[in-house]
């Protein structure tokens, strides 16, 4: 038996062989396995373990409790338990050991002789009955493997129109997708739920535009149903669409308008909550984005502790974005390590791309690129794995460039640059356009091109012009200044700075840029005196925030002014 198996693999691994050859080989491997399974495992089986080894060759995993159940009868584990120990291709799987197993060569002969016996009509309906049992049992996923390979179409599109959120976090994004893909195209353009699904899926596919517009067509469809949950969620995922697109303050809105009270998904109003919390904080109303996350996480009562445990740490997962555009990095960066721990002990693989983005964020502010690095690596590993390239794969590649820049060769983030910007463009998204316009800035003043830099930086804060970003815009407005003051426009430099106050005293971090920004424009103009008090009211802001190792990064011009600070008790 050996032998047989090891020469199977060998055929099917061999590369090197004519297509032809290797297609005679595998079909004459086959038949010699399928005779040895036949005459040494199968045929000296009485006939009740003849048939419960057939039916129950269709299960990848053989519980005990549900092969009884399936197959109605009580001794399946005893029945498991003897081919184990009779070494007949069969092997406990689990960490306990509680489940079994089929070698795939003994189960493709199964599933072959079944077939041939039952014929196809049959085996469908075989399927169907897995699958129902599943269903009742929670096992969704398992239901709809089963329904699609017995192609009970019908079955497959109301077990997916029923599905809840937790149940689309337990199924992996590849596997539903491909559900949704066999699904006949008619049976998914007149249905509103399978549709609104199907615009999900394609969005994390990157094409945002084809979604928003299967989300138009499906709230319309919801709304004419008199289908009040089916708007509410399909109003929910066209607001995070906008997001997507860059126009956080409509979403913000159109998430607002979303009715309260119960919903048939416990999670629909913490999500809701989370994505407001998000939205809030992008457009610099932190304390909004506190009042969110407080009343949300009270009203976490009579829930169950997964449940509980899923809210609170996709609350939290919206929360670190708060804190990052306030300046509080140690406090984002703690809870970006707690919530990629839950979410990796849970096996919440969807909220891993959005995660590591935000780790590998927090680690630059921290002055930790090389952390940040592996954070970003990481997070598109498992973004391309998941078939991820929406709007998340973006800002991975943003976030591997951005901490790419201490490298020896900040040139080269500019690739990863120019394809989350591409990324961003096929969205029409100018928020993350803009972001990455001031990483191009970064790059281009780090390689002493500052005319350039300037240019980036002036486009960047243009393209959102109107959009209320207040955070992003504070941003550029000090790289901009901060380009005048190297190019010794110290005079333009103030200008810029006053003129874009409101939007950078949202950040603290950013508050802190802007004195050392006045303390050397200052030192520039020859005015010691107002350099000195603005570094000393910097200094405290960096004691106060742990920003103290960017301030060793101005040492060029803040050297001598340091002293003094240091030579007043400051």
């Amino acid at each position: 038996a050996a032998g047989l198996i090891h020469c199977s693999n060998a055929v099917q691994s061999n590369p090197s062989a004519a297509e032809d050859e290797r297609l005679f080989e595998l079909h004459n491997s086959r038949k010699l396995i399928f005779q040895y399974m036949e005459e040494n495992v199968f045929m000296g089986q009485p006939d009740n373990i003849k048939d419960f080894m057939l039916k129950s060759s269709l299960l990848s995993r053989l519980d005990p409790g549900f092969c009884d159940l399936f197959m109605e009868r009580t001794d399946s584990r005893q029945i498991l338990e003897s081919l184990c120990d009779h070494h007949l291709f069969t092997f406990p799987c689990g960490d306990d050991g509680h489940c079994f197993k089929y070698h795939h060569l003994l189960q493709d002969f199964l599933r072959d002789r079944l077939e041939r016996r039952l014929g196809k009509r049959e085996l469908r309906k075989l399927h169907r009955t897995i699958g129902s049992l599943m269903e009742q049992a929670y096992d969704v996923a398992g239901a709809m493997r089963h329904y699609l390979a017995g192609e009970q179409y019908e079955e497959l599109a109301r077990a997916m129109r029923n599905m809840l959120v937790s149940d689309f976090l337990d199924c992996p994004l590849a596997f539903l997708t491909g559900i949704i893909e066999h699904l006949p195209a008619e049976l998914v353009a007149n249905d509103a739920r399978l549709l609104h699904i199907w615009a999900k899926l394609t969005s994390l596919r990157g094409d945002v535009k084809a979604a928003i517009g299967g989300l138009q067509t499906a709230l319309e469809r919801f709304r004419k149903e008199g289908d009040a949950m089916g708007t509410a969620n399909c109003a929910k995922d066209l607001g995070l669409h906008y997001y997507l697109t860059g126009d956080v303050l409509r979403a913000r809105e159109e998430m607002r308008k979303l009715p309260g009270g119960t919903h048939e998904d416990p999670f629909f109003p913490t999500e809701v909550a989370g994505y407001l919390i998000l939205f809030s904080a992008i457009l610099g109303k932190m304390e909004e984005a506190d009042r969110y996350y407080a009343l949300c996480k009270r009203s976490l009562t009579g829930i169950g502790k997964t449940e509980r445990e899923i809210s609170l740490t996709w609350l939290d997962l919206c929360y670190t974005n708060r804190l990052q555009n306030s300046g509080d990095f140690g406090k984002a960066h703690q809870l970006n390590v707690r919530n990629l721990d839950t979410f990796a002990r849970m096996g919440m693989e969807v909220f891993f791309p959005l995660a590591h983005f935000q780790a590998a964020l927090s680690s630059f502010y921290l002055l930790s690129p090389e952390q940040g690095r592996r954070y970003a690596e990481e997070g598109l590993s498992m973004a391309a794995k998941a078939g991820v390239y929406d709007h998340q794969y973006a800002w991975l590649l943003y976030a591997k460039a951005l901490n790419g820049l201490e490298s020896d060769e900040p040139e080269s983030g500019m690739e990863l640059a120019d394809e989350a910007l591409a990324l961003f463009e096929s969205h029409r998204n100018h928020w993350g356009q803009a972001c990455v316009l001031e990483l191009c800035c970064m790059i281009a003043r780090k390689t002493g091109r500052l005319a350039e830099a300037e240019s980036l930086a002036r486009k960047g804060l243009s393209g959102i012009d109107g959009l209320e970003l207040i955070v992003t815009q504070g941003a550029l407005a000090l790289r901009i200044a901060e380009i005048l003051c190297d190019k010794r426009d110290f005079n333009e430099a103030q200008a810029v700075l006053n003129k874009h106050r409101k939007q950078i005293q949202v950040s603290k971090f950013h508050r802190f840029c802007r004195l050392l920004l006045h303390s050397r424009i200052y030192t520039g103009l020859g005015e010691s005196e107002q350099a000195l008090s603005a570094l000393q009211g910097g200094l405290k802001l960096a004691q106060a925030n742990n920003y103290d190792p960017w301030v060793l990064r101005e040492a060029s011009w803040s050297a001598p002014l340091l002293m003094q600070a240091l030579g007043r008790g400051t």
